[in-house]
């Protein structure tokens, strides 16, 4: 009789649960290969996909609002001798901008879509004169009076040549040590051929040379005058 060896007791569980865990990835293996990834080849040799279909965007199309545009957004024109009209971005209305006093609305001539606002001011500004509409001065040492402002003093001496149209002249002034220039005294109406005196009384510089910020004096015209100081 063949000897007999020994089994455990708890063997036949072992080895039971052993089998059903063989069991479960054998069929868990099985079953893989029957969801194929959605861009696996079919049998017609075509791929499907779910990802949405993909779109661009592009920069604001004036157009695409369905409206028709008025005008071009950014071109402009003249609407009468003294105002400009800018066309607004988004290309249905026009937005009016006024020009200066003595100005008048000149559009390109070079078939451009830009217009200026053009005056005697800036054709004086375009011709190498005397004449002008804005002026600068400054207050140097000066050896021909007294040091009180009361009885000596600089000037700027502003004169209109027009034969027709009176000059609207304002003095402006820059503190010592100040960038900004401010209105100095009251606006100063000059008929024609008429001149007028602004005096300078702001310290002069001391000795020979300096470097000084401010102490500058600015004349302003609506139309073109000669200045001298």
């Amino acid at each position: 009789m063949p000897n007999l060896v020994p089994y455990p007791l708890n063997s036949r569980f072992r080895t039971r649960s052993g089998f059903c865990s063989l069991a479960l990835t054998l069929t868990a293996l099985a079953l893989l290969p029957a969801c194929p990834p959605a861009s696996q080849d079919t049998e017609g040799g075509s791929s499907t996909s779910t990802s949405a279909p993909a779109t661009s965007t592009g920069p604001d199309d004036p157009t695409a609002t369905g409206f028709e545009l008025l005008c071009q957004p950014g071109t402009e024109r003249c609407a009468g001798s003294d105002m400009r009209e800018i066309c607004k971005p988004s290309g249905l209305a026009y937005e009016q901008v006024s020009c200066n006093k003595h100005q008048v609305c000149s559009e390109d001539t070079d078939g451009g879509t830009k217009t200026t606002c053009v005056g005697p001011c800036e054709k004086a500004s375009g011709t190498p004169s005397s004449v002008g509409c804005e002026f600068l001065g400054i207050r140097a040492r000066s050896f021909n009076g007294a040091d009180d402002p009361a009885i000596f003093y600089d000037a700027l001496i502003v004169g209109n040549p027009d034969k027709v149209q009176a000059a609207e002249v304002q003095l402006y002034f820059a503190s010592n040590g100040s960038g900004t220039d401010e209105p100095l005294g009251d606006l100063v109406t000059l008929a024609p051929g008429e001149s007028h005196i602004f005096k300078m009384t702001t310290s002069p510089i001391g000795g020979f040379s300096a470097v000084r910020s401010g102490g500058v004096y600015r004349v302003v015209s609506d139309i073109p005058v000669i200045a001298y100081q």
